[in-house]
């Protein structure tokens, strides 16, 4: 959930891009940015857009939106995970509402683009290891250590 929370507010601060640590990208920033665009995403097939790998411009409305989102979600107490409370589960909704209401200006990476193309999840040492964050959350509250 922090991991969460500090690239949502890193982004909206400073504008840029933020990729989880297992991403690969392939080609170059500038290969996928779209110059008119303030907001760059992809969409997985199971229709969540992605927040392992997204840019926008600094004070992106879209972004401010999902960090008063997650910041309710925590102060609330919300259940249903990290999935939920933090991450895609809480991004993507806000995100799709703007792009539905014409709310920014986005480029979105298609599929393939996302999904090997242009860049690829690796498999990091810690999924295979069994210390995953999405297995931690079946034994313990997610609302502990600073949360």
């Amino acid at each position: 959930m922090k991991s969460d929370v500090f690239r949502y507010l890193y982004v909206y601060k400073m504008g840029g891009y933020y990729a989880d640590a297992d991403e690969f990208c392939n080609v170059t920033i500038a290969e996928l940015e779209d110059k008119d665009a303030d907001f760059l995403v992809g969409k997985r097939k199971n229709d969540n857009w992605v927040n392992g790998f997204f840019g926008a411009i600094a004070g992106s409305e879209v972004i401010g939106r999902v960090i008063d989102k997650v910041i309710d979600n925590i102060e609330r107490r919300i259940p249903g995970g990290v999935w939920l409370v933090t991450g895609p589960g809480a991004f993507s909704p806000i995100v799709q509402r703007a792009i539905d209401n014409n709310q920014c200006r986005f480029r979105q990476l298609t599929y393939e683009e996302y999904a090997g193309d242009a860049l690829h999840d690796i498999a990091m040492q810690v999924r295979k290891a069994g210390e995953h964050w999405s297995l931690a959350q079946k034994t313990k509250s997610i609302f502990t250590n600073g949360f």
